[in-house]
């Protein structure tokens, strides 16, 4: 699981790129395991489905939007800073697996932090000599 090319970054700035691998329980039952940093996607275990739920959080951690998605057909997903509430200041991402009724153990879980500092406006300096 990446975070705009990253791995678990603490903050943003700009559009959300999420882009993951899938993994594959019964193709990795002799010889080598794909470890988490392979960059092998291999196909996913029949009747399993991938939900993503991304949450936006305002500064006192109040819910402004959550987005819920089926993303099995998928290894990649955008929230664009566009689409983003004013007010973001946490993202929190949930990345689970489901197969046959039973959800994953282990899904991936992340929050992180919205960089969106602006430069002051009207400011007014005076140079003083020393």
């Amino acid at each position: 699981m990446k975070i705009n090319s990253e791995y678990w970054p603490k903050y943003i700035d700009g559009d959300l790129a999420i882009s993951w691998l899938n993994r594959n329980r019964k193709q990795q039952t002799a010889g080598t395991h794909i470890n988490w940093f392979d960059n092998n996607n291999v196909a996913l275990e029949e009747n399993t489905v991938t939900t993503l739920i991304v949450t936006e959080f305002d500064e006192d951690d109040g819910v402004l939007a959550t987005y819920n998605t089926n993303v099995t057909a998928s290894n990649t997903w955008i929230l664009f800073a566009s689409a983003m509430s004013a007010n973001t200041r946490k993202i929190t991402i949930i990345l689970k697996t489901e197969r046959d009724g039973f959800e994953c153990l282990n899904p991936f879980e992340h929050s992180i932090l919205i960089s969106n500092l602006t430069a002051p406006q009207n400011v007014n300096f005076e140079v003083i000599e020393l």
